[in-house]
């Protein structure tokens, strides 16, 4: 007897398998996207993991038990190596609950499971599981990179509270400037010798302006850059309970002259400008300031 396999078996034999992975893909669906792929170091690097449930049942995810169900992260430096984790065993979809043909989406900080200190390229792929489930479930890889700073200023700010002969507790505020794609980015960092309490994304660089960086009686951060040609953001961040909180945004466009921080005692303000309006100077498009046409 001839031996050769029938030329149409193995044809049949690929369409069934096929057919079986999509069954099988088809029971969750699972995507990673990122708003951005170059993030300034301790910089929160954000990320979406987008979920959907095609399993036809209610998938409840805990910890343990029939539902237990789990998301997790495989995160390789670009030399290949795991980068370590934080907090291990971390489950990021404890307590999701997916309805039967649901999408549910989670923004997640990476920075709060693993550790992305160092500057370099990363890749990072997310991967979903459950108890009900035969398999489990992984994205597509995503790109990313960590990048170092460049210091435009910098000011050591004291801290009240301290009484008597305690010492003065202080922290440093920098403005710093990073490349992001085609664009340089200013951030606001603020650290001390043990930690760093925020890093937050300003804007970008208008070419030529000179952005301004202060500190007031309280120890509140007044920052002042351009946003657009002619509108300029004035900033004011608090710092407490060891966080930085944004306190007072207003707009100001060009007055007597280009707007400038003006320190008074106790307090600080912007002279030069006049404040603008939304709507007649400024609007918001997609997020971002747009200057009205005038």
């Amino acid at each position: 007897m001839n031996r050769r396999a029938h030329p149409v078996l193995p044809l049949l034999l690929v369409g069934i398998a096929l057919l079986s992975a999509t069954a099988v893909q088809a029971q969750l669906g699972i995507a990673l996207s990122s708003s951005e792929t170059q993030f300034l170091r301790y910089e929160p690097v954000e990320v979406t993991v987008t979920l959907r449930n095609y399993s036809g049942n209610t998938l409840a995810f805990s910890e343990t038990g029939a539902n237990r169900g789990y998301l997790y992260f495989l995160i390789e430096s670009h030399n290949g190596k795991i980068v370590r984790q934080l907090k291990p065993g971390s489950n990021p979809a404890d307590g999701l609950v997916l309805n039967a043909g649901e999408t549910k989406s989670l923004s997640i900080s990476l920075n709060s499971f693993f550790d992305l200190r160092a500057t370099g390229s990363y890749t990072v792929k997310a991967r979903v599981g459950h108890a009900r489930l035969s398999s489990d479930y992984q994205s597509e890889t995503l790109a990313f990179e960590v990048r170092e700073g460049l210091t435009m200023i910098c000011r050591n700010v004291g801290m009240p509270g301290g009484e008597g002969d305690e010492a003065i507790k202080t922290k440093k505020a920098s403005l710093l400037l990073f490349q992001a794609g085609q664009e340089s980015i200013y951030c606001l960092q603020v650290e001390d010798e043990k930690f760093v309490y925020g890093t937050i994304r300003l804007g970008r660089q208008i070419s030529s302006s000179e952005p301004e960086l202060d500190a007031d009686a309280t120890s509140d951060l007044h920052l002042l850059f351009q946003v657009t040609s002619r509108i300029y953001s004035y900033r004011v961040y608090s710092l407490t309970g060891g966080q930085v909180r944004l306190r007072q945004e207003t707009f100001y466009l060009p007055g007597n002259g280009v707007p400038r921080l003006s320190r008074s005692p106790g307090y600080i303000t912007v002279a030069n400008g006049r404040p603008a309006t939304e709507g007649v100077d400024y609007r918001f498009e997609g997020g971002q300031i747009r200057q009205e046409g005038r």
